[in-house]
Formats: C-alpha cells, sequence, structure tokens
C-alpha cells in the first residue's frame, strides 16, 4: 500500500508501526510526502496538522486477498 499526503491543503500524518515487542517506531509524513505501509506490522495513522490530512492510497492485491486485516 502506497501512500501520499496531498502537497496542496493537507496536514500532516503521524505514522505508527507497533514491532512485536511492544514499542512503537513513529514516523511523521508531511504535506508531499509518500511512503509504504508494510504488510507484516501492525500499524495506525493519525492527523498531526491543524487542518485535515489529504491522503491518495494505492492498493495492490491478488485476486481473493484481503488488503486490510484488523487487530482487536
Amino acid at each position: 500500500m502506497m501512500v501520499y499526503v496531498q502537497g496542496v491543503n493537507s496536514g500532516s500524518l503521524r505514522n505508527t508501526r507497533v514491532m512485536s515487542d511492544g514499542s512503537e517506531i513513529k514516523n511523521i509524513f508531511k504535506p508531499g510526502q509518500a511512503f509504504l505501509k508494510g504488510v507484516d506490522t501492525p500499524h495506525y495513522s493519525e492527523n498531526v496538522g491543524n487542518k485535515p490530512t489529504i491522503l491518495w492510497v494505492t492498493v495492490t492485491s491478488a485476486e481473493d486477498m484481503p488488503t486490510t486485516v484488523f487487530l482487536d
């Protein structure tokens, strides 16, 4: 999954990856930046700007394979 933070009129996005030992790795992506979301690490994202964050998301997958797995 590729995520692009729109470069105009958009806030910033904090992406947090939760590692197997419970620690967290946090990155902030500003307007105009993009990143790849990993498939083997739980993660969550949140808006950290003063305005709405606008994202463009591209996903590729094999037929009948889920693109998202939700954790309890």
